[in-house]
C-alpha cells in the first residue's frame, strides 16, 4: 500500500515557483520539491533538479529524482 505524507509545505510564489514541498512515500523522504505553475497553464510538481547553460545560451535542467509516471500523478494529486 502507499502512503503519501506531506511534510511541509513552504509558499514561494516568485514567478512560476509557487512553493518548495517535502515528503514522505512510505518510509522514503523527499525535500525541496518544486510546485511550478507558468502563466496560462496547471499547476505541476517537479523534481529537485540540476542546471546548466548549454552551448547556444539556454538554461537545461535535469531532475535528480524520476519517480515512475504513475507514482508521480499520485503524488502530484495529493500534494497540489
Amino acid at each position: 500500500m502507499l502512503n503519501i505524507e506531506i511534510l511541509k509545505i513552504r509558499e514561494i510564489n516568485t514567478g512560476s515557483l509557487k512553493a518548495s514541498v517535502d515528503f514522505k512515500v512510505n518510509e522514503s523522504e523527499f525535500y525541496e520539491w518544486k510546485v511550478i505553475q507558468q502563466e496560462g497553464q496547471k499547476a505541476f510538481l517537479a523534481s529537485p533538479s540540476s542546471t546548466w547553460t548549454d552551448n547556444e545560451g539556454i538554461k537545461k535542467y535535469k531532475p535528480l529524482v524520476k519517480f515512475p509516471k504513475k507514482l508521480h500523478s499520485d503524488i502530484q494529486k495529493q500534494i497540489l
